[in-house]
């Protein structure tokens, strides 16, 4: 190994064991799921923002109600500088998901309140900035109806 830290990738084997019953395959779903949150939230730490969603969509395929993936997703989605308004809408479905799945989370509660609010004043902007831009074609129209 080159440092003494962490784990090499080439030293991890993934298994695909589903258990002999149905509660061991409940189990190993439920710690996979676990070790892909982990995953996404080292991820997010050294800022592979990417790969801390694909880590969450792998969460979610195993648990699709989890809301930590959910958030994680969430957040992942948004830090980004390059973020753009679909990653947003995106962001707050989640982010909706979640909160439908556990209302009492706070954490969930305030990021899509501040999204939402986000995007409310985005759309405000767009709405005065493309106000007109389509009404300049019906100076055209008019023009052809008065030589008719």
């Amino acid at each position: 190994r080159k440092n003494q830290r962490g784990i090499d990738d080439d030293v991890l084997v993934l298994v695909d064991d589903v258990g002999s019953t149905e509660e061991e395959a409940k189990w190993q779903r439920k710690h996979r799921a676990l070790c892909a949150l982990n995953l996404a939230a080292c991820k997010q730490k050294l800022d592979k923002l990417d790969e801390a969603i694909k880590a969450c969509d792998a969460a979610l395929e195993l648990d699709p109600d989890n809301v930590k993936a959910l958030y994680r997703r969430a957040e992942s989605r948004i830090r980004p500088v390059k973020a753009t308004a679909y990653d947003h809408d995106l962001a707050i479905k989640d982010l909706a998901q979640a909160n439908r799945l556990d209302p009492s989370n706070q954490t969930v509660e305030r990021l899509l309140v501040r999204l939402r609010s986000e995007r409310r004043v985005q759309r405000e902007k767009d709405a005065k900035t493309f106000t007109g831009m389509f009404d300049r074609g019906q100076i055209y129209d008019k023009v052809l109806q008065e030589a008719k």
